[in-house]
């Protein structure tokens, strides 16, 4: 190769490196900044959903009190519509109150040796269901039929009355009640009447964060999920509880407690939620799931009042690859006329270079050859014009 050709290699060469080298950082650069700014974006998200889980908790413990109050009224006009003594009420009498008073169904609970049960009811599902193995609401039942304050800080307590927390039935699982006791002595009854599904089911909706949730994941580009997990539970085997014939998972142990996880990982998702809720700070992975490249955030929330739960937002991280990869290629198109330009100035320079040495080489053979004629000289003033000077007075002596 000649010496012409090695200098423009050379010098193009050395120049596409520089380049290169330049927009390797510059897309290092470009990674961490987008990075960066999807965490922040991620940040931004998990604090409004944060908001919104709590403001939803108050809000739901507001109409908690509410629907409890209105228990409590219809529970005084069941009282005044029905016989003191259980054995002179019939279930149809229920399911007929149940309808004029505009609650889900009726149910007569009594004691009946160490256990208190339903006796009458307008669900056919509560009748002789056992309540011993119910906890605190056994308890507060006992409290009631001793005309004692229930002493229970769960659910709501007034005068003569609790009603307990929205919970699933375990009377029936398909289903969610909100419950509430009376009992002032005049019966020889607990009077329980509950609300069911969609009057329950209906507060979540209006007042909870999965509009919130859902909004967010329609209108962020690349936000594919959005889960507000329950660490406790989440990844156990073991969560269900078996009573009256029937194994269900209560609310407070629902692995989920909003949103949906579809991008299931499930052994690696319960070690990042742990690391997250340990450290208190966010947790990331980037993995291909459902056949899709994704990027899992974990964000711990820590309340003082109330269950620590934890947030996770899955992004699609193509949406940052394919960013990478445009801003990679615009920089390599502008890097183009760079490396072209370059190329002709090599090309220029290394033949101002070697023009004069093509020419001192041709007199040395012509002066080889015993021709002592004229020699042009080599008009520079470095290297190359100092022996052009050096041959011309060999030429001469």
């Amino acid at each position: 190769m000649s010496i012409k050709k090695k200098i423009s290699l050379f010098f193009t060469l050395l120049v596409l490196c520089i380049l290169l080298a330049n927009n390797t950082l510059h897309y290092i650069r470009s990674k961490n900044r987008l990075i960066d700014f999807n965490q922040k974006e991620i940040t931004l998200v998990t604090e409004e959903i944060a908001y919104e889980v709590e403001n939803s908790k108050n809000s739901a413990l507001y109409m908690e009190d509410r629907m409890a109050q209105e228990l409590r009224t219809a529970s005084i006009a069941i009282q005044r519509s029905l016989p003191s003594k259980y054995q002179d009420v019939s279930n149809e009498q229920l399911t007929e109150l149940a309808k004029q008073l505009r609650v889900s169904h009726i149910t007569l609970l009594a004691p009946r040796g160490d256990d208190i049960i339903g006796v009458r009811s307008s669900d056919s599902k509560e009748i002789n269901i056992s309540t011993k193995e119910w906890g605190y609401w056994y308890t507060s039942f006992q409290e009631l039929l001793a005309n004692r304050p229930v002493t229970t800080k769960k659910g709501v307590v007034l005068p003569n009355f609790w009603s307990g927390p929205i919970e699933v039935a375990s009377s029936n699982p398909k289903h969610v009640d909100k419950w509430g006791y009376y009992y002032d002595g005049s019966t020889n009854y607990i009077i329980n009447p509950y609300f069911r599904d969609k009057n329950v089911i209906d507060i979540e909706k209006k007042f909870g964060p999965t509009n919130v949730m859902n909004r967010f994941t329609k209108s962020l580009d690349g936000v594919l999920e959005l889960t507000v997990f329950n660490p406790n539970n989440f990844g156990k085997q073991h969560q269900s509880v078996y009573l009256n014939g029937n194994r269900y998972v209560k609310m407070k142990d629902q692995p989920i407690w909003y949103g949906t996880y579809t991008y299931q990982n499930t052994n690696r998702d319960k070690a990042f939620i742990k690391n997250a809720l340990k450290t208190g700070m966010s947790q990331s992975y980037i993995s291909e799931i459902n056949k899709k490249k994704v990027l899992k955030t974990f964000v711990p929330i820590k309340e003082e009042k109330s269950a620590s739960y934890v947030i996770g937002v899955v992004y699609d991280y193509d949406l940052i690859e394919t960013e990478l990869h445009d801003e990679l290629v615009k920089h390599l198109l502008l890097s183009l006329p760079f490396i072209i330009l370059v190329l002709i100035v090599s090309i220029i320079f290394s033949t101002s270079i070697t023009r004069p040495i093509k020419n001192l080489v041709e007199h040395v053979n012509y002066i080889a050859k015993g021709n002592f004629g004229e020699i042009s000289t080599v008009r520079r003033r470095d290297e190359l014009g100092g022996l052009s000077e050096i041959l011309i007075i060999y030429h001469i002596s």
